[in-house]
């Protein structure tokens, strides 16, 4: 669903839960791989 989406750098990453999307929003580079 569109709520548990972030536009990061121009990539969509979906999430499973709001709680997941918070903490990827919080520190994004943490959880992208290089």
């Amino acid at each position: 669903s569109v709520e548990r989406t972030v536009e990061h750098k121009g990539e969509t990453y979906y999430f499973c839960s709001s709680s997941c999307k918070d903490k990827f929003e919080e520190e994004p580079e943490k959880y992208i791989g290089k």
